[in-house]
């Protein structure tokens, strides 16, 4: 029996790691060092925003240059779950696994959170 591959259905396959491989999200594995809420900057507005640090030796998206905290959840964005599961951890000294979004849309210079999950 010879079996044959459809053109058609290998394209989206090829077409989806050509994405995944240019696009450099951030990661990180540690505990929970550094926490801010609200906005970044001296007089800058209050937002529904939560930074935070997490030790060990993570990597970010290009866009994440700012110098601290690197990574923001967005708690207007689907982020409550998150960032509960993040002052958990800190409360609880566990670590956590981040997995930025490759973007840095919340505010310039700090890379959006994609997911966390605790150990």
């Amino acid at each position: 029996m010879k079996l044959s591959v459809k053109p058609l259905l290998l394209f989206p396959l090829l077409s989806f790691s050509a994405l995944c491989s240019a696009a450099k999200f951030g990661s990180a594995y540690g505990d929970v060092v550094e926490i801010a809420a609200g906005g970044i900057g001296t007089g800058a507005p209050a937002k529904n925003l939560m930074y935070f640090t997490v030790s060990g030796t993570p990597t970010f998206a290009t866009c994440a240059n700012s110098s601290s905290p690197p990574f923001v959840i967005d708690n207007e964005d689907g982020g409550k779950t998150m960032i509960s599961m993040l002052l958990a951890a800190k409360m609880a000294g566990k670590k956590i696994h981040v997995v930025g979004r490759g973007t840095c849309n919340y505010i310039p210079g700090h890379e959006d959170v994609s997911l966390i999950y605790i150990d």
